[in-house]
């Protein structure tokens, strides 16, 4: 798995389980990017431990991969819940996972401050971003892969205004 897929999955993740665990997130150019979790936190924890290794930019199964489970569970209270999601986002190609992890940065930035969300309005605020308006020119963030990063979001329950009765429904 590359890091970038990972930062983009932990990122949605953090949100989608609301662990408030990775809060140092930055607008940088490929979307939301924690650096902190890779010079501070998570990185270095995994490695030391050796539950991963990384190559370059991947990261592979350490040699003690299988002790994993006992470290994830002090921050997932529901590890099947954060496994359905995992499994869900895994369907994304990198360039879905930046599109969703944008647009679900940008929704909530804009209705933090009162603003509702559409994909036109997602687009402006790529316009407005220096760091990210070089996204407008992206295949992904063409106005139907913002209403479908919209549709996804919400079906997961990640945007305002979506309701789920169950935490594991919602990620099947």
């Amino acid at each position: 798995t590359s890091r970038f897929t990972l930062t983009k999955m932990c990122y949605l993740l953090e949100h989608a389980m609301d662990l408030g665990v990775v809060q140092q997130h930055t607008r940088q150019r490929w979307g939301p990017y924690d650096a902190a979790a890779k010079y501070r936190d998570a990185e270095p924890i995994i490695r030391r431990s050796g539950y991963l290794t990384i190559r370059g930019s991947s990261f592979e199964p350490g040699p003690n991969i299988g002790q994993v489970e006992k470290y994830v569970r002090n921050y997932l209270h529901e590890p099947e819940v954060a496994e359905l999601f995992l499994d869900r986002l895994s369907q994304l190609s990198d360039r879905g996972l930046e599109t969703w992890a944008t647009v679900h940065w940008i929704v909530s930035d804009l209705v933090d401050t009162g603003k509702s969300y559409s994909a036109e309005a997602i687009r402006a605020y790529l316009e407005r971003e220096p760091v990210w308006q070089p996204k407008l020119r992206q295949g992904n963030f063409k106005t139907e892969h913002i209403e479908a990063a919209i549709v996804g979001l919400q079906r997961l329950g990640l945007l305002p205004g979506s309701n789920y009765d169950s935490r594991m429904s919602r990620f099947r």
